[in-house]
């Protein structure tokens, strides 16, 4: 079962067949509809052959790293161990590998070495298994580029997601995961009068935070600012947080319905709490604070409030979208809710701006910042 070793381009592929094409959703963001998954590359990756559904490869620029997706029917092995024995024999590898459970699937997480033809390659394997399908994920780099491109490797890794997961961390984040050991703890917000406990897992701010300094090196990798980098890095950080704010939504959303507040008047009541955040930065590479951290120390930057609202939101079914300018520095929110004030376009909607660092109401914003060229929006999976 595991793919003939041929070589394009200096670097050695995986055999592929000319007859498909993944659909793209935006930026690098690919589904692959036949197989039912998701990746989200690293900006300047690319496609290098979109072959048969059932194998396909990416490859960055530079043409030193690959990151290949295989899937089986669920049939064609008995377990996760089962496909990272049989594969790792046929490649003639070397490593160590280690069961995890990945969104319910039994997967491996594998870290190996082999050679194909001439040259030696290193990087990170998983094997999940399941009865609809079984995926083999391959993120490699020839030994001497390794460290150099082992964040992009992992990123890879980690931008991928089946079914439904496509709002929950990747396998990498998954398989390093403690939570399942942990009992939850809470925080507290006090939001449209009311004091609300939430639950979250202890090892969450930390957890995430290392995340999202990993994203930053994959971000500040290039050369130049590109809009597509910052997209991804954000919806990276987004799909990381996601989940981790299930307990505050379902207090919120009992808070909510016993006070009979509609749908459009969320995010209103939502702004203030976020607004009287104290402003922190983390002073690191990112100089981001992470979603999760912010909401449970009730700190943060522009972006990490903006995030933090995003992803609250989402939960109740309103479409937001990140503002980011690098002309001002600056980060908002913007909703698409009924309204009077300031709207950007994006996507053909006309979405009305919510500022989180100062006590004004939503669709206000500095007349010094008003121009809407000088702002990117990012889209989220919802």
């Amino acid at each position: 079962m595991t793919p003939e070793i041929i070589s394009k381009k200096g670097l050695p592929l995986l055999l592929l067949y000319f007859l498909f094409l993944p659909v793209i959703l935006f930026g690098g963001e690919y589904l692959i509809q036949p197989y039912g998954y998701s990746v989200d590359t690293p900006d300047g990756w690319e496609v290098l052959d979109a072959e048969n559904p059932s194998l396909i490869s990416f490859s960055d620029s530079t043409r030193t790293t690959i990151f290949q997706i295989q899937s089986f029917p669920g049939i064609t092995y008995s377990s996760a161990a089962a496909m990272y024995s049989e594969i790792k024999e046929q490649l003639s590898a070397e490593g160590d590998g280690a069961g995890f459970v990945y969104s319910g699937r039994d997967a491996v997480f594998s870290d190996l070495s082999f050679s194909t033809g001439s040259l030696d390659v290193r990087g990170y394997c998983i094997f999940i298994d399941s009865d609809e399908t079984d995926i083999f994920l391959m993120a490699v780099a020839g030994e001497q580029m390794y460290k150099e491109k082992h964040d992009s490797i992992i990123s890879c890794l980690d931008s991928f997601s089946v079914g439904k997961t496509r709002r929950a961390p990747g396998p990498v984040s998954q398989f390093f995961s403690t939570e399942n050991t942990e009992q939850p703890v809470r925080a507290e917000a006090f939001i449209g009068g009311r004091q609300l406990f939430w639950s979250f897992f202890p090892s969450a701010p930390e957890a995430s935070q290392l995340f999202l300094e990993r994203e930053a090196r994959v971000l500040l990798s290039y050369e130049n600012d590109r809009d597509e980098a910052w997209q991804r890095y954000y919806r990276m950080i987004y799909r990381d947080n996601y989940y981790r704010f299930e307990g505050l939504y379902r207090e919120l959303e009992e808070f909510i319905d016993s006070r009979g507040i509609p749908a459009e008047q969320v995010p209103a009541l939502l702004l203030p709490w976020l607004q009287d955040f104290t402003y922190a930065r983390t002073g690191t590479l990112s100089d981001l604070l992470c979603p999760i951290a912010g909401a449970v120390t009730r700190s943060g930057d522009c972006d990490s409030r903006a995030l933090i609202y995003i992803i609250l939101l989402h939960y109740f079914g309103i479409d937001a979208i990140l503002m980011v300018s690098s002309e001002y520095s600056h980060a908002l929110a913007a909703v698409d809710v009924p309204g009077e004030g300031a709207r950007f376009s994006h996507g053909g909607k006309q979405y009305l701006v919510a500022e989180l660092t100062k006590q004004v109401p939503l669709g206000m914003i500095a007349g010094d910042m008003a121009d809407s060229a000088k702002w990117l929006g990012v889209s989220f999976t919802r």
